[in-house]
């Protein structure tokens, strides 16, 4: 999860083109960041023994003020009322409007494309048709954990933190999807509606 958000963000902010299993492949085994628990006991070099406490998304995710209010718990006793349960944020492409941002991302789009395509996928519902898919095959992902497999054994039994157990999904291949006419031309109306606002702004 955490290599396919990185993905997503050099497609969305840094005009990446590569496909999300190829990024995987070349990535997973070079990512430091990925070893937690290498990378909590470095971290305690920095603050002393006992002082770092890694948490995992699944232990701070169903706090009443989420993960922010999961956080200052942790470290005030309390969450302040000010904190409020953060909305839902950073809304990923459908693999159709993946498909279509790896296409832009050769002419140099502005980032912010891809917030006009995202947002306008959730406005239009399309932003729920792939929830129950992967964008990385089963096997894939198995390797991954596997090859991460002692560092979050270590994890675990040195600060109980642990993951949930894989579900495999139904696989999407980027590679493979087809851009159906329907969803082509909602796309391309949601920027011309954009694009007619904007112009309006300017008259």
């Amino acid at each position: 999860q955490s290599l396919m958000s990185v993905y997503m963000q050099r497609v969305k902010r840094h005009g990446h083109v590569g496909y999300p299993e190829d990024y995987v492949k070349d990535k997973y085994q070079t990512a430091p960041l990925l070893k937690y628990h290498s990378y909590t006991k470095k971290m305690e070099t920095v603050f002393g023994s006992g002082n770092v406490l890694p948490i995992g998304y699944e232990q701070s995710k169903d706090h009443e003020k989420g993960i922010v209010g999961d956080f200052l718990s942790r470290i005030l006793g309390f969450a302040p009322n000010w904190v409020e349960t953060e909305k839902v944020v950073n809304v990923s492409p459908s693999p159709v409007e993946l498909k279509l941002l790896l296409l832009a991302n050769l002419y140099s789009p502005r980032p912010k494309l891809s917030d006009y395509i995202v947002e306008d996928s959730v406005l239009a519902g399309r932003s729920t048709s792939f929830k129950g898919h992967a964008l990385i095959s089963n096997e894939l992902a198995r390797d991954v954990l596997d090859y991460y497999a002692v560092e979050n054994s270590k994890l675990f039994k040195n600060y109980n933190v642990a993951f949930p157990a894989y579900q495999e999904k139904d696989y999407c291949d980027i590679k493979d999807v087809v851009i159906p006419s329907e969803d082509m031309a909602s796309i391309l109306m949601g920027l011309i509606v954009r694009l007619d606002k904007e112009l309006s702004r300017l008259r």
